[in-house]
């Protein structure tokens, strides 16, 4: 996967798996800290609900 992205986006991490690079992580969480929630039980990112913590990026 990390063949797609431009060099800089994504390293090598210590376990040797393709990872998002730091930078870009925290520009999207800069962007869309109050916009998106991770849904944890399937592992991908989903536009906040009224349901959704306010706060929290995380859903339960």
């Amino acid at each position: 996967m990390a063949k797609n992205f431009d060099d800089g986006l994504t390293y090598t991490n210590d376990n040797g798996n393709p990872a998002i690079d730091k930078t870009v992580l925290k520009a999207f969480k800069e962007i869309s800290e109050d916009i998106v929630v991770w849904n944890n039980g399937w592992k991908g990112w989903s536009l906040r609900g009224p349901h959704d913590p306010a706060g929290k990026r995380r859903a339960d």
